[in-house]
């Protein structure tokens, strides 16, 4: 069988490494072998070239690896910050914050359920199911004034405020229902806004009617002023929203 030597070796023709094959006649006999003496410095020289080039693909992949990551890290770190700082910010009482992420990947899925929970009610029909936070955050206001208020009741000063549409039966009989609908949310969310700036508790809605009190359940200083206030930002609500 043909063999290779492991080892170099070195004679008089200088440093070399031989191989060796039989040469077989037609009938099966050995009558001769061929022995191949090869270059030691001409394989060393090879290993070298073998060894430089392995060295320099393995830099190569490397820096591919690496402008990759870079470029994949970025795209995560971006979206990433952009939520964090979004999160942080509403912690902080800026309900108004958004994400904003224009992504078609998971990233923008998430950036868009998170505004969905920021957004107030009725800014666009992205809103679902999702209970917006300015809405949870009245209603944790509205629950500590409610606790501040002594069981079985007190003696208060306060300032009631009623609000009612002209015309809004003539109004709705010219509506569908869903139109109906459609209106007194719009009109009653505008309303809602004006009397939450003032510190104003909405005690009920009666179909395009509101009842709202100021000074109760909570103590609010200036009441009075607060609901007149508020009754004038409500009319001039409304004069936008009868113009829009």
């Amino acid at each position: 069988m043909p063999v290779v030597e492991a080892e170099i070796s070195s004679d008089e023709w200088g440093d070399s490494l031989s191989g060796y094959a039989p040469v077989i006649d037609h009938q099966g006999k050995h009558v001769a072998l061929v022995g191949i003496d090869g270059d030691a410095q001409a394989i060393r020289q090879m290993k070298r070239q073998v060894f430089v080039v392995a060295l320099g693909l393995c830099l190569i992949a490397t820096t591919l690896v690496g402008i990759a990551g870079f470029f994949v890290g970025r795209q995560v770190r971006e979206p990433l910050v952009r939520v964090i700082d979004a999160a942080s910010a509403i912690t902080a009482g800026h309900l108004e914050t958004r994400v904003g992420l224009q992504r078609r990947d998971e990233f923008g899925i998430l950036g868009e359920h998170f505004d969905d929970m920021a957004r107030a009610p009725g800014a666009g029909p992205d809103t679902r199911n999702v209970r917006p936070l300015r809405q949870r955050r009245r209603g944790e206001a509205r629950s500590q004034r409610a606790e501040g208020a002594r069981m079985g009741g007190e003696v208060r000063e306060v300032t009631v405020l009623f609000s009612d549409l002209r015309g809004y039966s003539t109004i709705s009989e010219t509506l569908s229902p869903t139109e109906t609908v459609e209106f007194l949310n719009e009109y009653l969310s505008t309303m809602n806004a004006e009397i939450d700036k003032e510190g104003g508790c909405i005690i009920e809605f009666l179909g395009d009617a509101i009842l709202a009190v100021f000074g109760a359940p909570g103590e609010l200083e200036g009441h009075p002023e607060r609901a007149v206030r508020c009754a004038m930002a409500m009319r001039a609500g409304l004069a936008v929203f009868n113009n829009v």
